[in-house]
């Protein structure tokens, strides 16, 4: 999957006009273990929106999410870098992503 993607987009990939990202869902996580680790999160964006009471929402989620990309961390055997989500939800779709972030070439 990772070669289609890059073959198919490697132009505008390089070009930056187009960001590349893999997606993985923890399946094999009980219920409460999702639940300590939305609460984290959302423990984590309170004192972040606390530190920066000016920054709207959203903003405050960019801002941990750039946090994160910055922290990214190596897994697997590829080196792949992987930003784990800063407000992961426990809904039956995405209970808990972690994104990939592909390289530029």
């Amino acid at each position: 999957m990772r070669a289609a993607c890059l073959g198919a987009s490697a132009r505008r990939i390089k070009e930056r006009s187009v960001d590349a990202l893999f997606v993985r869902i923890s399946k094999e996580m009980t219920i409460d273990q999702k639940r300590v680790l939305v609460a984290k999160s959302r423990q984590e964006f309170e004192e972040r929106a606390a530190a920066y009471p000016d920054l709207t929402e959203s903003k405050t989620k960019l801002l941990l999410l750039r946090e994160r990309c910055e922290a990214a961390a190596t897994i697997g055997k590829v080196t792949d870098r992987w930003v784990f989500h800063p407000l992961p939800t426990i809904d039956k779709v995405r209970p808990v992503p972690v994104i990939h972030i592909l390289p530029d070439g």
